[in-house]
């Protein structure tokens, strides 16, 4: 639903409307992401991750890059002197403060970022990695609801099959190949099937580790989902844990390799 609305959105607002989008959505993340810690029995800095994302998405916006890169630095040096004056906090709140701030903030910011830049380049970027993650979670779904027999992880997600995830592996490169022809046609941008093809496997990989790593931190904190902000489909944590992995594996491809 929610990748969905991104790709919908990511067609039809440009600028400032769609990075504003994708901000609301990162601050109730991270808001979702610590809160899950702390019901796990963990102490996590949530009003550091608000303030981390927040202030990532006004700086990178708004402010030249040394800025947002200096916020950055000085978020962690704040972090590190909380867990030095906080009792509570142990070493391992800390490491899961990190990681929130890398996931799901600023992956989330990156993403913003590409949706909202000018450069056609990135805009087929967060396309691409769009198509992947949807793709895959769509026909994983319906091929392992039709074919599935064997667990893919049964200690993390039981529902989960192998079927399912060759399943959807296998439409979502397709799709991909698709998608590669209308941006030639319609945006003229090139790129050679083989590579359509890499990044379509890599990235429905990256998709399905991430949604595995998403289910293994909700099943660690005794959860069932991050939150419930979207009835029946749980919070913005759980309908995003693919796509943010999606999206690194495709910018990184398109930078290192096209």
């Amino acid at each position: 639903m929610v990748g969905l609305l991104l790709l919908a959105l990511t067609l039809i607002l440009r600028g400032d409307y769609f990075y504003f989008f994708v901000m609301a959505l990162s601050l109730i993340a991270i808001y979702e992401y610590m809160h899950a810690f702390n019901q796990g029995g963990h102490h996590p800095g949530l009003s550091n991750g608000i303030i981390f994302t927040a202030g990532a998405f006004a700086l990178l916006r708004f402010a030249p890059l040394p800025w947002a890169l200096s916020f950055v630095a000085l978020s962690l040096l704040a972090l590190f002197a909380q867990y030095v004056f906080d009792k509570k906090m142990a070493l391992e709140d800390v490491m899961i403060t990190i990681t929130g701030y890398l996931y799901p903030s600023l992956i989330l910011l990156g993403i913003a970022w590409a949706g909202s830049n000018a450069d056609i380049r990135w805009y087929i970027i967060l396309l691409t990695a769009l198509v992947i993650a949807m793709g895959t979670d769509t026909f994983a779904y319906l091929s392992g609801l039709l074919f599935g027999r064997r667990p893919l992880a049964p200690g993390i997600s039981p529902k989960k099959t192998i079927e399912g995830s060759v399943g959807g592996s296998v439409i979502a490169v397709v799709l991909v190949v698709c998608a590669g022809f209308l941006y030639r046609r319609y945006a003229g941008i090139h790129i050679p099937v083989g590579h359509l093809i890499a990044m379509g496997l890599l990235g429905t990989a990256a998709g399905q580790i991430g949604d595995l790593f998403a289910s293994k931190i909700k099943r660690n904190c005794g959860i069932k989902d991050f939150g419930n902000i979207i009835p029946g489909h749980g919070g913005i944590m759980d309908r995003i844990d693919s796509i943010t992995f999606v999206f690194v594996v495709v910018a990184a491809y398109m930078a290192v390799v096209l």
